[in-house]
């Protein structure tokens, strides 16, 4: 039987079921006085939608940090910047997604994908 994971990400990514995806999750790498340190960001990964190309992620992971100006648009770069790097990678296929909007304003969203891992590849990398 395949393995089945259940993933939240506080973004929106409406990827349709059957859809092939690929999630990458990474770490911020931190040095300081007393050495380096990792810390996960389990609900900020990339999602790329193998079927379509599309790519789905957190400005944070792309972005140039700082104070964003709303009346522009945010650069971004083409590769995840640092101090993020990759930690884990899940390939597999979408057999659920929800969004679920969050506040009486709908200030936020998460989604939540129900992901059945490939036979022929590991769950993890």
């Amino acid at each position: 039987m395949a393995e089945v994971e259940e993933i939240v990400v506080k973004f929106a990514a409406p990827i349709p079921l059957g859809h092939e995806i690929e999630v990458v999750w990474y770490e911020v790498i931190k040095t300081g006085w007393s050495g380096v340190s990792a810390e996960d960001r389990p609900y900020v990964p990339r999602i790329v939608d193998r079927t379509t190309g599309i790519e789905y992620l957190n400005a944070t992971l792309v972005s140039g940090g700082g104070i964003w100006d709303t009346s522009q648009p945010l650069s971004i770069s083409e590769e995840v910047r640092a101090p993020f790097e990759e930690c884990r990678v899940l390939i597999g296929t979408v057999r659920r997604c929800r969004l679920v909007t969050i506040g009486s304003n709908e200030v936020g969203i998460q989604t939540h994908l129900r992901v059945e891992a490939k036979r022929d590849e590991p769950a993890y990398r």
